[in-house]
């Protein structure tokens, strides 16, 4: 089994756009982690992103987030939710995280027509 990117993450300490556009000149990038508990913002650098990104799943990936502040460090699992890209830049503005929890079930709901998509309505022939 492969095993999970780990990122680092720091909590943010004030939020807005003047602040945000000072750590994007640093080669840092805003992000919100959303849990259960209130959202926590955070900063995480943008080269470690991309690079936990950069695997066979993408965006899809499950990430090993772990937050620091201060002297106190948490481990989560999550998964990325959004990712905010400057259309002319191609650089990532920001992201947001949502915490996977791991022990419980998913149950996925999938129902199938049973029907292929005609060549005319945008299916393909084989």
């Amino acid at each position: 089994m492969q095993q999970r990117p780990v990122l680092k993450a720091e909590i943010r300490e004030g939020v807005g756009k003047e602040k945000a556009n000072k750590l994007r000149l640093k080669g840092l990038i805003p992000a919100i982690f959303m849990a259960q508990d209130p959202d926590d913002p955070l900063v995480i650098d943008s080269k470690e992103l991309a690079k936990a990104l950069q695997t066979e799943a993408g965006e899809n990936v499950l990430i090993d987030l772990d937050i620091r502040k201060g002297a106190q460090s948490d481990r989560k699992v999550v998964m990325l939710k959004d990712i905010q890209v400057d259309p002319l830049k191609r650089v990532t503005l920001h992201t947001d995280f949502y915490e996977v929890a791991m022990d419980e079930m998913v149950i996925v709901k999938f129902r199938s027509s049973g029907r292929e998509a005609r060549g005319d309505q945008g299916g393909r022939h084989p």
